[in-house]
């Protein structure tokens, strides 16, 4: 009988560890996903039919003869049907939180922040102030926007113009290209502002001035960020700013979206980050969010690597990392703060600048060697670029190899043809909002550089040809602007050069050569905004071992019209393997 008991002792514990073998040694996919046109972004196998997802990541990715290995039991099984997959898209550059707190339209009345007529002459925008002044006498001050840059002249808005209408209390309207802002004599007396207080960064954060030094009225990028932040005074109470973050980067996970660079908040920071947290933690945070911390002032630099160690403290979550710091190194054409190396067309004494030196730039940056901090600068014209990739090549040089801080550049509207190959050779990602690359959109930058220099912009071929890294963005700040942020509406801009929604025949931005190749563009979107955000070993492509983010599309954007590419609407989102948006 003791024998008999051993004997099926003995079988049950076999069978136990022939059970533990065999799940231990099982090679079943959570889901397969099969028949579809997949394009991988990897070079070494571009095209497949189906993949199999395991604990999040990608186990095979080959052709449908091969993938019944990887399917057991509980193996959830997809036909797509032919439609096509890419990987999932990176928004290398955008502001979701500026976006939730400068289109708080839910509290209009509380923020004070309402639409002005847009676009309007400046008689129509004093008609339009006057009126809501009158109607709203509780608002201690009146933030509003946005105005036309391109309808005043070189010296731009005057403060006595809102004086006539408002001479009470604060005004503070900004402008179009969110560089600049136009404000009355009571907002400069609120906060101390004359003619002894210092520009913060000379020919970028300024006043504009009278012959006697005061302010004029126009106040150019942040330089009124040590007194006063719009952000602060515009944002909702934090719940609405919780469910306004949610709506946008809904909308940017529906089309696509699985990883997004936050391009700065300029001083908001914890309001928005708070805010994502809030998401990420409670389950809501549809995509990958990673976060920064914002200068725009010099005096920010030597507080700029602990206060990104803060914030990654006390808000890093499952999705929510804090890897990168962002410079707003130089400013843009039409407010004439861009960096460039011949005087602007119509100011011949101005070249624009940047926030501080080359030197204080390459400090820096050995700084950030050292904490393994990544750097993103904002590099909107050619001197501004010239002098980031000197910092970075003089850094190199001093200690004697690659270093540990990835840089990379962003808009870039003029580039110097002698640096076209420093970008690959320095090996500096060069970021683009490609919906910028079409006319009717942005007003306003031809007179400044003037039509030689007009007829360069946005030179990515260029990189593209001398093998640069090169990745793209929405950069978009404002809710009524929130369609632009799909990347396929991006796509169909970068791919013709026009506006979506122009006619074939219309206007292409010149030059025509640099109507990219689809492949490019989607490889920058994957693989090239992987490799900006320091995620080319887990994202980027659809490969073994790789994160399971993906996209399934409505439509091959391969094989539509040209004219077409920006209706594509995902049918199914996935980050690691699970269903973000929509169904399988």
């Amino acid at each position: 009988m003791e024998i008999i008991k051993s004997l099926r002792l003995l079988i049950l514990l076999i069978s136990i560890l022939f059970l533990y073998s065999c799940e231990a040694s099982d090679n079943s996919a959570d889901i397969v996903l099969t028949n579809g046109k997949i394009y991988t972004v990897n070079d070494n196998q571009p095209w497949v039919e189906s993949i199999a997802i395991k604990d999040g990541k990608f186990i095979f990715v080959g052709k449908n003869k091969d993938i019944g290995q990887f399917i057991g039991q509980y193996t959830k099984k997809h036909n797509l049907n032919n439609a096509m997959v890419l990987p999932g898209i990176i928004d290398a550059h955008t502001h979701p939180g500026s976006i939730a707190i400068r289109d708080n339209y839910d509290a209009i009345k509380k923020s004070g922040y309402p639409n002005m007529p847009y676009p309007a002459s400046k008689e129509e925008i004093l008609v339009w102030l006057e009126k809501y002044a009158k109607d709203n006498p509780e608002l201690e001050m009146i933030v509003a926007g946005v105005w036309q840059v391109d309808i005043f002249g070189l010296d731009g808005p005057k403060k006595e113009d809102l004086d006539q209408v408002v001479p009470d209390r604060p005004v503070y309207l900004l402008d179009d290209t969110g560089h600049s802002k136009w404000v009355n004599s009571a907002f400069f007396r609120k906060f101390g502002i004359d003619k002894n207080t210092p520009d913060p960064s000379p020919g970028v954060n300024i006043f504009s001035r009278k012959l006697d030094g005061e302010p004029a009225g126009w106040i150019k990028e942040a330089a009124v960020m040590p007194w006063f932040s719009e952000r602060d005074y515009m944002a909702p109470d934090q719940p609405q700013l919780v469910e306004n973050l949610y709506k946008v980067l809904g909308h940017l996970s529906k089309y696509g979206v699985t990883l997004l660079y936050d391009g700065g908040n300029s001083g908001a920071e914890d309001k928005v980050y708070a805010a994502v947290k809030k998401l990420d933690d409670t389950g809501r945070l549809p995509l990958r969010y990673e976060g920064t911390y914002h200068i725009r002032l010099p005096d920010q630099v030597p507080i700029a690597i602990s206060e990104l160690k803060r914030l990654r403290s006390e808000y890093s979550g499952d999705r929510l990392k804090f890897n990168t710091i962002k410079i707003h190194y130089d400013g843009v054409h039409e407010v004439r703060t861009s960096a460039i190396f011949e005087p602007y067309s119509d100011d011949p004494k101005n070249r624009g600048n940047t926030i501080f030196s080359g030197e204080v730039l390459t400090d820096f940056i050995l700084e950030l060697h050292k904490e393994k901090i990544d750097l993103h600068l904002h590099t909107n014209s050619e001197r501004s670029a010239h002098i980031a990739l000197n910092a970075v090549e003089k850094a190199r040089s001093i200690i004697g190899g690659r270093l540990d801080t990835r840089i990379s550049t962003c808009h870039l509207e003029l580039i110097h043809e002698d640096d076209i190959s420093r970008f690959r050779e320095l090996d500096v990602p060069a970021n683009f909002t490609l919906h910028w690359n079409g006319f009717g959109y942005l007003t306003g930058w031809k007179k400044p550089i003037g039509a030689e220099r007009a007829a360069r912009r946005f030179s990515i071929q260029a990189l593209i040809d001398d093998g640069a890294t090169v990745s793209y963005s929405s950069d978009t700040t404002g809710m009524t602007r929130l369609y632009r942020t799909s990347p396929f509406f991006s796509m169909q801009i970068g791919h013709n050069r026009q506006e979506v929604g122009a006619a074939p025949s219309s206007e292409i931005l010149s030059p025509i050569s640099e109507r990219l190749a689809l492949e490019d563009i989607v490889n920058g979107y994957t693989q090239g905004g992987a490799y900006q955000l320091r995620y080319e070993d887990s994202l980027g492509s659809i490969e073994v071992g790789k994160e399971a983010d993906l996209v399934v599309l409505d439509q091959n954007i391969f094989d539509v019209s040209r004219y077409d590419i920006s209706k594509t609407t995902p049918t199914a989102v996935l980050i690691a393997g699970e269903v973000i948006q929509g169904k399988l």
